[in-house]
């Protein structure tokens, strides 16, 4: 028996947040719900939910005693300095998982840390205005992500979170709280919002998966979860808050499909097909080195579309003949400055080196204007 919800169970969603159904069970058993967000990163992951939390800033004092000002300001510079050093141990983590490309999100990052226009502009308005760092820290921060987030274009947007992940951390820092990085073994994880940085550290654990309230397919939590394959799925509304730590949870990150609760024939149903998509993957691997060919001898030509010069270790294992589309934007976007003429010469030579391994070296970037 099936207990439907307002909702059509077969919507995929919508602007008001994503659809859900409900099944019915005996008395005194959990309900199954199913919810429909955005399918980010393939695969499916069956086991117990872990919800990650971040901490919440102490209250502090509106106003600041005349002789504490200089105490305030040194306290907002040590949370600097203690933010750079995570970063860096995060960006080391990056480049033994993922290779140097995603490193760079957070060399950027640490290169905002520095700069003298907004830690000297927090700093004065602390002596000036004799209001604690925390607020500040928040006010500044805030003036340029309403910029960000108000953009229409998808890249500013995803810079937002990257601005949101700095100004979390500095505040978190201020406290000298440490930072939440270790979870159980093998769980699912249930979150409003997590930064590239959050992904890199929990996986570290082994984790199944991921979903979160907030993001999109192509985020740099998504690309980072593709190269990890590590099934999730993003754009759940308010997910988060409903379900708790220990809850049994299946993401289908092809669907976007999220099961809380699973009854045994649902769980059964998925483990089926978690096999059905690893024997799919083993049989891909096996014949992505055959040419692509029709019954009538006609030869298709494959080529991938990748972000990072990293992606090209496994370009000829998954079949692809070449790079059709890299996102040349990422040299400018994910660095901490600007390239050169020379560095970006060196990198396309570096990224074409590997590629006669290939049937070919057909390739496409994109054109960025910088002032």
């Amino acid at each position: 028996m099936q207990e439907k919800t307002s909702e059509d169970p077969h919507s995929t969603g919508s602007a008001m947040g994503p659809s859900s159904l409900k099944i019915g069970l005996p008395s005194g058993a959990p309900a199954e719900d199913r919810y429909t967000g955005i399918a980010a990163s393939r695969g499916i992951a069956i086991g117990e939910c872990y919800s990650f939390e971040k901490e919440m800033d102490e209250p502090q004092p509106e106003v600041i005693e005349e002789g504490r000002i200089e105490e305030e300001v040194e306290r907002f510079t040590a949370a600097l300095g203690r933010s750079e050093k995570e970063l860096r141990k995060i960006e080391r983590v990056t480049i033994k998982k993922l290779g140097k490309g995603y490193s760079n999100l957070f060399q950027a990052q640490i290169m905002i840390l520095q700069d003298p226009v907004l830690t000297d502009a927090i700093s004065n308005r602390i002596r000036t205005e004799r209001r604690p760092a925390n607020l500040v820290i928040e006010e500044e921060f805030n003036r340029h992500l309403e910029h960000f987030r108000n953009s229409d274009d998808p890249l500013f947007q995803e810079r937002a979170d990257d601005l949101t992940d700095i100004k979390d951390r500095i505040i978190r820092n201020l406290q000298v709280r440490k930072l939440h990085s270790w979870i159980p073994e093998g769980v699912i994880v249930a979150s409003d919002h997590l930064s590239p940085a959050d992904i890199i550290l929990l996986s570290r654990s082994n984790v199944k998966g991921f979903v979160t309230d907030t993001g999109g397919k192509t985020s740099h939590i998504s690309l980072i979860c593709k190269s990890l394959k590590l099934p999730m799925v993003v754009g759940l509304g308010k997910f988060s808050q409903k379900v708790s730590t220990g809850r049994k949870m299946i993401i289908d990150g092809r669907t976007g499909t999220v099961v809380t609760d699973p009854t045994d024939e649902t769980v059964a149903e998925y483990m089926k097909r978690q096999e059905e998509e690893l024997r799919s993957e083993e049989d891909a691997s096996r014949s992505a080195v055959f040419p692509a060919t029709t019954k009538c001898g006609v030869r298709i030509g494959f080529y991938a579309n990748i972000d990072f010069r990293e992606e090209l270790d496994t370009l000829c294992e998954e079949g692809a003949e070449g790079v059709g589309l890299f996102r040349s934007e990422n040299l400018f976007t994910d660095a901490s400055k600007v390239p050169t003429e020379a560095e970006q010469e060196n990198y396309y030579f570096q990224m074409l080196t590997p590629l006669p391994q290939c049937r070919s070296t057909s390739a496409c970037s994109t054109s960025v204007e910088t002032s």
